[in-house]
Formats: structure tokens, sequence, C-alpha cells
């Protein structure tokens, strides 16, 4: 284990289908917005790609400060507006919208793209499938274990928030102490110890 493993959090929407799963809108879709910088005048919107299924099933969606669109996510403007204060290192927000189960559009989310990646996991202790290996040599890992030589190398200020390389999700991962800042606007279910992260 490394220091780091207790330093660091996965973020990962609570496995529960009361929790929307977001997909985007076809006029959302040609944007890229989880691969570049927001350009002036873009909105994304988004809607929960489970909503026929939970009207059908009578489940009423728990719509949190935090929506996940995979391992993207979403945050409401107070936890935007804290994120905003700490100048992440390649990150960036676009207004977003969500169209919620009972067709209410919810206005005040940012998207928040982060093409701040870094390989960080160890070869050597993590969990993984070495025969399993994807496109640009990307792996599914089980098990995380971060790579310490590799994050004492980087500043703290561009590894606060960042997605882990070289694995086939991209998880998004973040510094205890940036998340303990708006610790309290989220379900803490969302946010996972690394060292205590299962794939």
């Amino acid at each position: 284990m490394s220091q780091y493993d207790n330093e660091y959090y996965v973020l990962k929407k609570i496995d529960e289908d009361i929790y929307p799963s977001l997909t985007p809108l076809k006029e959302t879709t040609s944007i890229r917005f989880n691969r570049k910088m927001p350009e002036p005048g873009q909105i994304l919107k988004f809607k929960n790609r489970w909503k026929d299924d939970n009207e059908t099933a009578g489940i009423n969606e728990d719509i949190g400060s935090v929506l996940f669109n995979g391992v993207d996510i979403l945050v409401d403007e107070e936890i935007k507006e804290i994120l905003s204060t700490e100048s992440l290192h390649k990150v960036g927000y676009y207004p977003a919208i969500y169209i919620s189960d009972e067709d209410v559009w919810i206005e005040d989310y940012q998207f928040v793209t982060i093409l701040n990646r870094i390989d960080a996991w160890s070869r050597e202790k993590s969990s993984y499938d070495k025969e399993n290996v994807g496109i640009n040599n990307k792996y599914y890992l089980s098990k995380i274990v971060l790579d310490q030589s590799v994050l004492d190398e980087i500043p703290y200020e561009k590894r606060q928030l960042f997605k882990l390389d070289s694995s086939m999700v991209n998880l998004t991962l973040i510094h205890k102490d940036l998340l303990m800042k708006f610790s309290d606007c989220i379900d803490s279910r969302i946010a996972i110890p690394v060292a205590t992260y299962q794939g």
C-alpha cells in the first residue's frame, strides 16, 4: 500500500436505481465535452438513461449535488464555486442542464471536464488482468495501489483532481483535502477511498 491510497478517493455513482445515470441529449453528444475545454455559449443537456424503466417500476429519482455521466461528474453551483477557487490543473466547466424524470429542467449544474490525466497506479501492487489489454495499453483495475514515486514528483496543485490514466474506465480521483471542502454537500458514499476501492 502507498501512503497516497489513504489520501485519494474515487468518485463513483452509488449503484442504486434511485440515483440517475446520465446520458447526453443528441445535441450535446457532438460537443465532445469530456475531451476538450468549453467554448463560450456551449451548454450541455442530460437526461436519466433509465427514466422509462424508473417510471415503469415506480421509482422516484433522488437528484443530488453531484450527478454522474459514467465516470464523469456534474456538480451544482455551490460545489463548482468551491472547485473554482482552487485553480485546478487542466479542469474546465460547462454549464449543464439536467432534465429530470418529471421533465423539469434543472439549470444550476456544471459539467466538470478533467483533462488532467495521470498514470499513477502501480503495476507491481495493483490487481488487474495483465492479459486483458485494451487500446493504448489500458487495463481493467480491480484493486488500485497508487505509485508513490510518480505522485511524489507532481506538485500537489497539479494532482488535486485527475483522471487515472492507463485504466479502462479513466476513474476520477480527488485528494482528500479538496474533497473535505465540500463533503458536507454530498452523499459520502460517492467518495470511496482508494485503499478500499474494488473495481
